[in-house]
């Protein structure tokens, strides 16, 4: 007899943190919740990550499964994640995250109160001691904020998904992008008519990168992978880059609405790292496409 597929499963993607995961299986295996598996996806790391996995698995066969896949970045990972698993919703945390014991029933009790077929919980910082960290963090309640609402775009880091709709839409393109893989599906589940609830009551724990030079490379690979977000939903990038452009020339007067003040030459600065990222990719890939049309004989 098979036995019944749990209501929830929660998908981990790691690559070469072996350090934080002992902390956030202890943080999934405190889940007052009954009804529920984790699979954790080894994404290819090369340290200690297998042992670590390998060791919570033996402990908790009955909670926690492993998969190894090749280096293929986060969202090839996270496809192969819900592959294996049976459950009617899929909830994704990062590596790097941890989650309260009433995480899981919490996020299946707003997506009922909402009756959404996704959502997106909250996310706290660990800790907001460097002006990278703290950028990051405003940054995302730029994005999130106080108050239930719906999003246009959603990250991975805290998200349930309807497994009908995740199977639906594709999930996650199949691709390695150099950022942005959860706004790809985000776009996928927009265009299918799906809303995307915003609902803070269900947070996790995010640990920020406190480097800021890491975080300004992240910034710019966020920028560049806007235009293949745009190129991937069919869209052409130019208006979507014309208009990054005017919110990166605007953003003098309006960062201070959403940064303090110690940080306003900060974002000043990310934003345009952002600029640069977005507009080099695009001139990267218009050149790439009128080199191939010029070698084209039938162009």
């Amino acid at each position: 007899m098979n036995k019944r597929a749990p209501a929830a499963a929660v998908i981990v993607c790691t690559w070469n943190r072996a350090s934080l995961l002992s902390e956030n299986i202890a943080s999934i295996l405190r889940q007052d919740a009954d009804d529920w598996e984790a699979v954790y996806v080894n994404d290819g790391s090369t340290d200690n990550t297998a042992a670590v996995l390998a060791e919570a698995v033996a402990d908790h066969p009955d909670r926690i499964r492993c998969i190894t896949t090749e280096n293929r970045g986060p969202g090839p990972a996270r496809n192969r994640g819900v592959q294996a698993v049976r459950a009617d919703y899929i909830l994704f945390l990062d590596d790097d995250a941890t989650a309260p014991p009433g995480w899981i029933r919490g996020m299946l009790a707003a997506r009922e109160r909402r009756q959404a077929r996704a959502l997106c919980g909250g996310i706290l910082p660990h800790r907001i001691e460097t002006p990278a960290e703290r950028y990051l963090h405003y940054r995302m309640q730029t994005t999130l904020g106080p108050r239930p609402k719906i999003l246009r775009g959603a990250p991975a880091g805290n998200l349930l998904v309807e497994r009908a709709l995740f199977e639906a839409v594709g999930g996650f393109p199949e691709l390695r992008l150099p950022a942005g893989e959860d706004w790809a599906l985000s776009q996928r589940i927009r265009a299918a008519g799906a809303r995307i609830h915003y609902d803070p009551a269900a947070p996790v724990v995010h640990r920020y990168d406190r480097d800021l030079e890491r975080v300004r490379a992240v910034v710019r690979r966020m920028g560049a992978a806007g235009v293949d977000l745009q190129r991937l939903a069919g869209r052409p990038p130019a208006p979507y880059v014309a208009l990054s452009t005017l919110r990166s020339i605007a953003a003098p007067a309006t960062i201070p609405l959403h940064y303090p003040p110690d940080l306003y030459l900060t974002a000043l600065r990310m934003e345009w790292a952002f600029a640069r990222g977005r507009l080099a990719a695009y001139f990267a890939a218009s050149a790439g496409a009128d080199a191939s049309d010029a070698s084209d004989p039938n162009a």
